[in-house]
Parts: structure tokens; C-alpha cells; sequence
């Protein structure tokens, strides 16, 4: 499916590549007409088109890489303002490529699952990744409207009670196998999960 959705991503690329002449003759018309403000308009319109179908920077994980693209532009589609960073090449860690995928996947269709019942305005969500020696620090956090807790931990508002908190299983069970750690808070009706993995190849 992701795949599917990607190459569906590079027809738009490429068909907006293919309309990009035309793009810029209607703004050199509109500049030479003196239409400054026509022009800037449709120039922004040219570029959230493309922001909408570029592919991230690379992360060092191509599998990671589309999975990443593919979350981003599903909460565009949502209004949901996704702020990524990542400081750090994640091929220097010895994880499996479905490790990664199935580590930050969950955290982001978390968050997305808990900003989509909040105002458009505060749908943000921030994931960060840096490393410290041969530790890798994941920091994912996001503002929630309600959470609810069983035995402590976060768990779904979602109508499929049955499988409700297999993403967060999963990301401790990763982080337990590489010899790291999450740690989850939930204060002022933010959500903020943290992870820590300490396994490297120690390139």
C-alpha cells in the first residue's frame, strides 16, 4: 500500500513538472502586467502543490523514508502541522528496516490518531531524533483533548477497544530488544513519548 501510495506521488511530481513551463509563462505575464500580488498567489500556490508531493530528506532508512512521506502527507490532508528533525542518520543503528517502520509508524499514527479531535489550529506535532554517544533519543510529542489509562498506561479512544494500545506494546517491545527505554507523560494535555535505544553498529 505504500508503495502504491508512492508512486502515485510521483505522478503528481511528475506531472507537475511537466505543467511547470506553463506555470512560469502565467507569472511572467502577470509581472509584466505589473499583477505583483496575482503573481506571488499563484507562485504560492506552485509551491504547496510541490511541498505536498516532495519526499523527506533522507533519514538513512529507505523503507523508513516512504513510510515517513506517506504519514506527512496524510496529516496535510488532515490540517495537521507535522514538525520533523531529524539530527542524526539512523544507519549507524543496527534495527531492522521493519523495526523502524513499525517504531515510528505507531508513534505518528498515535499522535495523528489524538490532534484529529482537536481544533485545526492546535493540531501540531512535533517528532525530534538525536543521538548522545551511541544512544539514540526519539522524542514524539503532541497536544490531546482526552486520554484515557489502563494500568497506568495511554490507551485508544478508538471504537476497536480489542486491539487499543498494540502500537505502544510494540514500540516498548522494540525499544526492550535493543536495550532501551520509553518513557511516556502526560501533563497539561500535552502527550510526550520518549524513546531510547542503545544499540549501535558504532560506525
Amino acid at each position: 500500500a505504500y508503495f502504491e501510495d508512492i508512486n502515485k506521488r510521483y505522478s503528481e511530481i511528475r506531472m507537475l513538472r511537466h505543467d511547470m513551463n506553463n506555470h512560469f509563462s502565467a507569472i511572467s505575464l502577470l509581472l509584466g502586467e505589473g499583477k505583483v500580488k496575482e503573481a506571488q498567489t499563484y507562485l504560492q500556490h506552485i509551491t504547496t502543490d510541490m511541498a505536498s508531493v516532495t519526499p523527506l530528506s533522507q533519514t538513512g532508512v529507505g523503507a523508513l523514508d516512504l513510510v515517513l512521506w506517506n504519514k506527512l502527507t496524510l496529516a496535510r490532508e488532515q490540517q495537521i502541522e507535522v514538525q520533523m528533525d531529524f539530527q542524526h542518520s539512523l544507519s549507524d543503528f543496527s534495527l531492522s528496516d521493519y523495526e523502524w517502520c513499525s517504531l515510528f509508524g505507531n508513534l505518528l499514527d498515535n499522535a495523528i490518531e489524538a490532534v484529529q479531535k482537536l481544533p485545526e489550529p492546535e493540531r501540531k506535532i512535533r517528532l525530534s531524533v538525536g543521538r548522545q554517544m551511541d544512544m539514540l533519543c526519539i522524542y514524539c510529542e503532541n497536544p490531546y483533548a482526552t486520554i484515557l489509562k489502563e494500568n497506568g498506561n495511554p490507551v485508544t479512544l478508538k471504537a476497536d477497544h480489542k486491539n487499543h494500545g498494540l502500537g505502544l506494546k510494540q514500540i516498548r517491545r522494540i525499544a526492550t530488544k535493543h536495550n532501551g527505554t520509553v518513557d511516556i507523560h502526560t501533563e497539561n494535555q500535552t502527550f510526550s513519548i520518549s524513546v531510547l535505544l542503545t544499540t549501535s553498529t558504532s560506525k
